[in-house]
C-alpha cells in the first residue's frame, strides 16, 4: 500500500506543474493559418481557474480555464488583411506563435487517395519546385485511439521544394486553385489514412445510433479483441511443430556462396521452405528510404552494404504485412540483402509493383527444407490470418485524428474515401446512412451546422466488362455517396473519367483537386465563371420503345466526347489497352436498358437538344435505364464545360 501511495504522489507532483503551464495546441503553432471569420476559435489548456489572455494583431480576448483544464476564446478576424502576426497567449506563463496568418482553412480527410502524396502524382515535379508560403499544410500523423483525444499533433509547413512532395496531392491541387483565385493564404489540414473504412472516421455514439451499423461494429470489435489469443496459440503450436520436425531456423546466419539465381519480385519463391537470401545493387543519386516491404509473416532481416537495418519476427509481421525501413540508404552504390525464413512453405515476398522492390533480384538458399508432407509429426498448425488493422476499428481515427482538431475554425471539408466500404448493395445502403450521419456529426463538432462538405465520387477502376449484367460493386457505393447531396452545402466531384483499370490509386490527382475546388470557389467564394457539375438528369420518360432523359447543368449544351482508341491500365507504367466499345454505332456510350424480363442490354443513345434518347433493338418495353453503371464503364456524356455526367440508374 505504501509503495502504491508513494508512486501516486510522485506522479501527481510530476503532473501538476505541467497543468499550470498554458498550453497552445500544435494547430496554433508557428506558421498557422487561422480561418477568417467574425468568431474564430482559439483554444488550449491550462490549470483550472487560470486567467487567460489571447492577443493577435491588436485583437484580444480574455477567459478563465474551466474545471476540465480547457480554455477558449473567439476572435473577430473578419476584417484583417493577410499580413502575418504573432499569436500570444498569456496565463501564468506566455506562449507565442510567429508568422500566423488569417486565411481560408480546409480539412482534407479520407483514405489513401486523399493521403496520396504529391511526389507520386502525375507531372508533380514542376509543382513541387514552386515555393508558395501562402499555401500551408498541417499534416496530422496517422494514429488511432479507443477514446477521444484532445491534443492534435503536427506542424504547419509552407508549400515548396522541401515540403510539398509529402503533401496530399488532392489537397495540394485544391488549395493551390483556391490560393491562385483568391490571392489569400490557404491552410490545408491533412488528416487521412489509407485502407480505412468510414466507420473508423465516425464517432462511436453516431455509429451506435444506427442498430444495423452498431451490430456490424460490435462484430468487428469482437474479432479484433479475440485475435491476440488466436495468434499466441498459433505461434506456440508452430514453435512446437518446428522443433518436433527439425524445421526451426538456425543460429549464425551466413550469406551463402551460391550459385545465385534470378527471380522477379514481388512474388512467391520456388522450393519447400528454409532460409533464403535475396540481393540487389542500387546506384542511388541521393539518399533513399526503402519502404512498403513485407512477407507472409516469415521472419525477415534486411541489410544495407552488410549492415543489418531491420529484423522483424512473426509477431511484428502478424500485426501488419508491411514494414517500413527507417534507415536511409546512402547515395552511391548500395547492395541490399534480404534474408527470409519459413518452415512450412516457400517464402512469399509482398510489395506494390512500381516500387523499389519491383524487378529482378538474385536469390540463393542458405539451407532448404524438405517438403512439408515428409514431416514426421503431421502438418503445421493453421495460420489464423492477419491481425485486423487497428486503423480500421470503428471510431479510432475519429478519436485520434478528427476530435482533437475541433473546434478549429474551418471554411469547409474535402473528402476522398469509399474504396474500403465498397461491397454488396446492402453494405452500400448502410454506407449511405453512415456517410450522411458522419457529415452531420462533423458539422456539430466544428460548431457549423452547414459546414461545406465536398467529396470525391469513386473513380473508374478494375477491368472493363462487355456484359451489361456484370456491374461490379462500385456503382452501388457511388450511388451511396451521391445520396449525401441531399444534405445542404454538399457537392460531389465526379471522377468517372479519371481512374485507371489496374491501379486503385490513379496518379492524375489534378482533376480531383480542380473539381473539388470548383465547388468551393463557386459556392463558398461566389466565383461565377466556374462550372461545377456535369449534366444532371432531371426527368425520365418512356417514348414507345425508347427512353428520353432530360438534363440540367448543361453549361452550353450536352456533348458526346470522342472516345479514344485506348484506355488507361496503369499510367505510371504507361500501360494501355485497346478500347472495345459496347455500343459501337451509338453517339453516346455507357447506356443500358432493362427489358420486361429483368435483363440488361447495351443501348444506343443520341443527344437531342438538352435530352438524350436511349433505345435498344433488344428491348421493346424498357423498365429501367442506366448510365456508366459499372466499376470501369466506357462512357462519354459531358457538358460543354468539359465536366462528365455522374453514373445514374432510374426505374421507369
Amino acid at each position: 500500500m505504501f509503495r502504491k501511495t508513494a508512486i501516486s504522489l510522485l506522479l501527481t507532483a510530476a503532473v501538476l506543474p505541467a497543468l499550470a503551464e498554458v498550453e497552445l495546441p500544435a494547430l496554433f503553432g508557428h506558421h498557422a493559418v487561422l480561418q477568417r471569420s467574425a468568431a474564430t476559435p482559439v483554444f488550449g489548456f491550462a490549470a483550472p481557474g487560470e486567467k487567460i489572455r489571447v492577443e493577435y494583431r491588436g485583437i484580444s480576448a480574455e477567459t478563465t480555464t474551466g474545471a476540465d483544464g480547457r480554455w477558449r476564446v473567439n476572435l473577430d478576424l473578419s476584417q484583417l488583411s493577410a499580413e502575418p502576426g504573432t499569436l500570444k497567449v498569456t496565463g501564468t506563463n506566455t506562449v507565442t506563435s510567429d508568422d500566423v496568418v488569417p486565411g481560408e482553412v480546409w480539412l482534407a480527410s479520407g483514405q489513401s487517395n486523399m493521403g496520396f502524396s504529391l511526389n507520386r502524382a502525375e507531372n508533380a515535379q514542376s509543382e513541387i519546385a514552386i515555393a508558395n508560403p501562402q499555401l500551408r499544410f498541417f499534416k496530422v500523423p496517422p494514429s488511432c485511439s479507443g477514446q477521444p483525444l484532445h491534443r492534435p499533433h503536427g506542424v504547419w509547413q509552407y508549400a515548396g521544394p522541401r515540403n510539398s512532395g509529402g503533401f496530399s496531392a488532392v489537397a495540394y491541387f485544391f488549395g493551390r486553385e483556391l490560393q491562385n483565385r483568391l490571392n489569400v493564404p490557404v491552410g490545408m489540414i491533412q488528416s487521412a489514412v489509407g485502407g480505412t473504412p468510414i466507420e473508423a472516421w465516425s464517432a462511436r455514439e453516431i455509429l451506435e445510433s444506427d442498430p444495423e451499423v452498431s451490430k456490424t461494429c460490435a462484430r468487428f470489435r469482437e474479432i479484433f479483441a479475440a485475435y491476440p489469443a488466436k495468434l499466441e496459440k498459433y505461434l506456440t503450436e508452430l514453435d512446437a511443430w518446428e522443433k518436433a520436425n527439425q524445421r526451426s531456423d538456425r543460429d549464425g546466419h551466413e550469406v551463402p556462396d551460391g550459385p545465385w539465381k534470378t527471380i522477379r519480385l514481388p512474388g512467391p519463391m520456388p522450393g519447400h521452405g528454409g532460409a533464403v537470401w535475396f540481393r540487389r545493387t542500387f546506384n542511388l543519386e541521393r539518399p533513399t528510404r526503402l519502404v512498403r516491404f513485407g512477407t507472409s509473416t516469415d521472419p525477415i532481416e534486411i541489410f544495407y552494404n552488410g549492415d543489418r537495418v531491420l529484423k522483424a519476427d512473426r509477431r511484428q509481421l502478424a500485426r501488419s504485412p508491411y514494414i517500413n525501413v527507417s534507415k536511409t540508404m546512402p547515395a552511391g552504390k548500395c547492395e541490399v540483402q534480404i534474408r527470409v525464413f519459413t518452415s512450412g512453405a516457400p517464402p512469399q515476398i509482398l510489395g506494390d509493383p512500381d516500387t523499389w522492390l519491383d524487378g529482378d533480384w538474385e536469390y540463393c538458399y542458405e539451407f532448404e527444407l524438405p517438403p512439408v508432407a515428409e514431416a514426421r509429426n503431421g502438418l503445421p498448425p493453421s495460420y489464423p490470418g492477419r491481425a485486423p488493422n487497428p486503423m480500421r476499428q470503428p471510431s479510432v481515427l475519429y478519436n485520434a485524428m478528427i476530435n482533437p482538431l475541433a473546434p478549429y475554425g474551418l471554411r469547409g471539408v474535402i473528402w476522398y474515401q469509399g474504396e474500403s466500404n465498397a461491397g454488396n448493395a446492402a453494405k452500400c445502403n448502410m454506407y449511405a446512412r453512415e456517410f450522411q450521419a458522419m457529415i452531420k456529426d462533423w458539422r456539430k463538432r466544428f460548431e457549423q451546422p452547414e459546414l461545406p462538405f465536398y467529396f470525391c465520387q469513386l473513380a473508374n477502376f478494375r477491368a472493363k466488362q462487355s456484359d451489361p449484367e456484370q456491374t461490379g460493386t462500385w456503382p452501388d457505393l457511388r450511388r451511396a455517396q451521391a445520396a449525401a447531396l441531399a444534405l445542404p452545402r454538399t457537392g460531389m466531384a465526379v471522377l468517372i473519367d479519371a481512374g485507371e483499370a489496374l491501379d486503385i490509386h490513379p496518379i492524375n490527382k489534378l482533376v480531383a483537386g480542380q473539381r473539388l475546388a470548383a465547388h468551393a470557389l463557386r459556392n463558398e467564394y461566389l466565383v461565377e465563371d466556374i462550372a461545377v457539375n456535369g449534366p444532371i438528369p432531371t426527368g425520365v420518360e418512356v417514348d414507345g420503345d425508347a427512353v428520353v432523359i432530360s438534363f440540367q447543368k448543361l453549361h452550353g449544351g450536352l456533348v458526346a466526347r470522342p472516345l479514344p482508341e485506348t484506355y488507361d491500365l496503369a499510367r505510371i507504367r504507361q500501360r494501355k489497352a485497346k478500347l472495345i466499345r459496347n455500343s459501337p454505332d451509338s453517339e453516346l456510350e455507357g447506356f443500358a436498358l432493362r427489358d420486361a424480363d429483368g435483363r440488361w442490354h447495351w443501348a444506343n443513345a443520341v443527344i437531342t437538344g438538352d435530352m438524350v434518347k436511349v433505345s435498344s433493338p433488344a428491348v421493346s418495353k424498357p423498365t429501367a435505364v442506366r448510365y456508366a453503371w459499372q466499376d470501369n464503364p466506357t462512357c462519354n456524356l459531358y457538358n460543354k464545360a468539359g465536366l462528365p455526367a455522374a453514373p445514374f440508374e432510374r426505374e421507369l
